[in-house]
């Protein structure tokens, strides 16, 4: 059979252009993981579309392919676009179990990759069957003290946080760090994503102390192994500034959440998941410290991102008005502050239904809005309904159910109701306790609140103890100066003149008044 001289042109045609696709495949692969590996995830994703874009001319199962599939997978879960990399996880999956086998630590590796898209995604369920389908191949095939097995134990400690094994999430995690610390010259890395999930077990555990500790671990290995201006760094900051808001420590949670930000607007990162939460943690520490005008600007900054970008995150965006609705109420601009808050909770029933602690909060928080404007009867209606939700939902020793507690407490004393507001202070101190410490900073409101109470029913060696308590933790979160000292301080001087302890009276009303003078100067004000 003879071959025409233009068939045979267009063979040698079509082998250069393969030979092209291949060499440009092999550049572009490379850069992406050089990217990668620095932490400059946008060159990375640049780079690994580039070599899809040539991988796609390949064979439907070649491992090039697969390759890019998953390298592009994981920049994309990185940059928070996790439903663009489930689809390519998935295809990359389909290849490793064609090419290796069902049983394979090739196919493990893929399960583990998809499963933990599924858990960032909120497909639990579907998560943890895959998960521990890789991690049971895993231990079979590799060795107890191989490295290559702490993404599967990261990702199992991952789905038990989640279903509330705090303590097995924990184990399975300082496993994988013993791994990890003992490769940690070659692949920096994986002890970074250990000590990043160790943190969120334990700040879902609320052991904000021990989560401070992790995060600052993480954040000291990015900046020595891939400096101090990446995405990574960034989300360290982040962190760590969300778990010192969650410790009450706002005075040194903003700068690190300051930084975070201005890394994102460095790097031009400004649609990932992660600038959004720390504007919005931002906002929220600098709406405590009494510069509501600064977080108001922050919240509308996080509206108008989420709205323009290509997929509307809706919990994010309720979140976002939830803010927004408690800095108007600190503005005392009520009806914005009711508006912002009923479209976080209308947002929150619809992508939850209506019994859900995040419904519960927005509802508690229209309470307290109503609370403000003197509309006892409504603001306890909307508490009792919130305290409702969360009994059912949390249970009754919940950290969202004491939240609850608290602020029925400071609806009571406005009402005069004092035994009603000292009984559910007295739980809510009770349910905190238990769960953060004797010292922890979420302590602080409710002992004010119930020295209130005690106070107004004349009992005031008690009163004076609670308030004693109470400012010895702001003290020693660092809120001294925070803008709402200023009103705990005048309580306070009022009931020393009315023990006659003048000159400890007269120190205190000092303070106070040092502390509105300096909230002035800074040309804030806060309600």
């Amino acid at each position: 059979m003879r071959v025409s001289f233009q068939c045979k042109l267009l063979v040698l045609a079509c082998l250069a252009i393969a030979k092209a696709h291949s060499a440009n495949w092999a550049t572009e692969h490379t850069l992406a993981i050089g990217a990668y590996e620095r932490g400059d995830y946008a060159a990375a994703e640049e780079h690994d579309r580039a070599a899809l874009a040539d991988a796609e001319s390949f064979d439907r199962n070649d491992l090039r392919l697969e390759a890019t599939l998953t390298n592009l997978g994981a920049v994309l879960q990185a940059r928070g676009a996790c439903c663009d990399a489930e689809r390519l996880l998935s295809r990359a999956l389909a290849i490793r179990e064609t090419h290796f086998g069902e049983d394979s630590i090739e196919t493990a590796l893929g399960k583990n990759n998809l499963a933990a898209i599924w858990l960032q995604t909120g497909r639990v369920e579907e998560a943890r069957k895959l998960q521990t389908e890789a991690l049971v191949t895993a231990e079979k095939v590799l060795e107890p003290n191989d490295t290559e097995l702490i993404p599967y134990l990261t990702l199992a400690a991952l789905t038990e946080r989640d279903a509330l094994h705090y303590e097995r999430a924990e184990e399975l995690l300082k496993r994988a760090r013993g791994l990890a610390e003992s490769n940690v010259a070659v692949d920096p890395r994986r002890l970074m994503q250990v000590w990043r999930h160790l943190g969120s077990v334990y700040r879902a555990a609320g052991r904000f102390e021990e989560a401070e500790q992790a995060y600052k671990s993480l954040l000291s290995l990015s900046e020595s192994r891939f400096g101090a201006d990446t995405l990574d760094t960034a989300n360290a900051l982040t962190s760590l500034g969300s778990v010192l808001c969650d410790r009450k420590f706002f005075a040194d949670a903003r700068p690190y959440l300051s930084r975070a930000v201005d890394i994102f607007r460095q790097i031009h990162e400004l649609g990932v998941p992660a600038f959004i939460v720390a504007v919005q943690t931002l906002a929220s520490t600098e709406l405590y410290l009494g510069r509501s005008r600064s977080a108001e600007q922050h919240d509308l900054l996080v509206i108008a991102t989420l709205k323009n970008s290509q997929r509307v995150d809706r919990d994010a965006l309720a979140v976002a008005y939830n803010n927004l609705g408690q800095v108007y109420a600190a503005q005392g601009r009520f009806k914005e502050a009711d508006q912002a808050t009923i479209q976080a909770k209308d947002i929150w029933i619809a992508i939850a239904g209506p019994e859900n602690s995040k419904v519960a909060a927005a509802i508690s928080n229209l309470g307290a809005i109503n609370l403000q404007e003197h509309k006892y009867k409504q603001a306890a209606a909307l508490y009792n309904e919130s305290a409702g939700i969360d009994l059912k939902v949390a249970g009754p020793s919940s950290l969202v159910y004491a939240r609850d507690l608290n602020r029925l407490g400071v609806l009571y004393n406005d009402q005069k109701h004092y035994p009603e507001a000292e009984e559910v202070l007295r739980k809510a101190l009770e349910i905190d306790s238990n769960k953060l410490g004797p010292g922890s900073p979420v302590l602080a409101e409710p002992y004010l609140n119930l020295a209130a109470s005690l106070h107004s029913q004349r009992r005031r060696d008690e009163a004076l103890e609670c308030y004693r308590r109470g400012i010895e933790i702001m003290t020693n979160a660092g809120q001294r100066d925070a803008p709402n000292m200023a009103v705990v301080l005048d309580r306070y001087s009022v009931l020393l003149r009315e023990m006659k302890r003048w000159a400890d009276a007269e120190e205190v009303s000092t303070e106070a008044l040092g502390i509105r003078v300096r909230e002035k100067v800074n040309g804030e004000t806060y309600r």
